[in-house]
């Protein structure tokens, strides 16, 4: 992940933390498929657009053809990471 984003990722013991807004993820899409992501939401405050993030990145995962290990809901996916 790292080499792909150019950037050094969190430890994997505050990565969990990391990853609950969506942000690594949707930059992780970006980078591969930079239509599917026309705007990453970063801020705090824009909490409740964080799902945004999170659901570009599983449409990432959809497009590429990976399979679902967990098949969940869409609509459970979000909740589930917050």
């Amino acid at each position: 992940m790292e080499s792909c984003l150019g950037q050094e990722i969190p430890p994997i013991v505050q990565l969990e933390e990391c990853l609950r807004d969506g942000v690594i993820l949707a930059r992780l899409a970006r980078v591969f498929e930079p239509d599917l992501v026309p705007r990453i939401f970063e801020a705090e405050k824009l909490q409740f657009r964080h799902s945004d993030n999170i659901n570009r990145f599983f449409r990432f995962v959809e497009r590429c053809g990976l399979p679902e290990v967990h098949p969940i809901p869409t609509l459970l996916r979000t909740a589930i990471l917050f």
